[in-house]
């Protein structure tokens, strides 16, 4: 999968041609949410629960979220693609760290700047580590941002992203221990 069609829509957002979108429909939102619940993080491969109906804030690190992965505020869409589920916790600090690089550039970063932190925002979703191999530095900031959350909150080892696996020490991009694909699924049953 790739980030065209939203660096394409993000180019025509930044030039004026498209309208920001709209918030994503309660109910489009539910159905995801609902769909995450007790899958794996895709970044962290936490256990998302889905609180329905709950209001929340950073005290609830697995909640399931819907993170647009190309920000609205970037000229987001809320196409199926530049939706996906992701914890609490990830999509925080995912978040902070992108708006720290916004006030860096004013809130009005070059296109090729931009353009960068798509494909980055892209990349950090799917598999983090190519995330740190390509772009280290912002890479850093967002585990930086995650890390100093997940202490404020005592969010214990289990919840870490550079989880060990079979890879001589380096960190799952699967989300599981296997290295089997990612694990999305819905607990086994005991």
């Amino acid at each position: 999968m790739s980030p065209e069609q939203e660096l394409t829509r993000a180019r025509e957002f930044s030039q004026g041609l498209v309208e920001l979108v709209a918030s994503l429909a309660p109910s489009r939102r539910a159905n995801l949410l609902s769909k995450a619940d007790g899958r794996r993080c895709p970044t962290c491969a936490c256990r998302m629960v889905y609180f329905r109906g709950e209001r929340f804030g950073h005290e609830r690190p697995n909640a399931a979220t819907v993170e647009h992965i190309n920000p609205r505020k970037l000229g987001g869409s809320n196409e199926q693609w530049n939706l996906i589920a992701r914890c609490n916790l990830c999509n925080r600090a995912s978040g902070q760290a992108m708006n720290e690089w916004l006030q860096r550039h004013d809130h009005n970063p070059p296109w090729d700047e931009e353009k960068r932190m798509i494909n980055y925002l892209w990349v950090e979703v799917h598999d983090t580590s190519k995330a740190q191999e390509l772009y280290p530095d912002l890479y850093a900031s967002f585990l930086k941002k995650r890390e100093s959350m997940a202490t404020k909150i005592n969010v214990k080892g289990g919840e870490r992203i550079a989880k060990r696996n079979g890879n001589g020490g380096k960190p799952s991009t699967t989300g599981n221990k296997s290295g089997k694909g990612r694990s999305n699924s819905p607990p086994r049953k005991k």
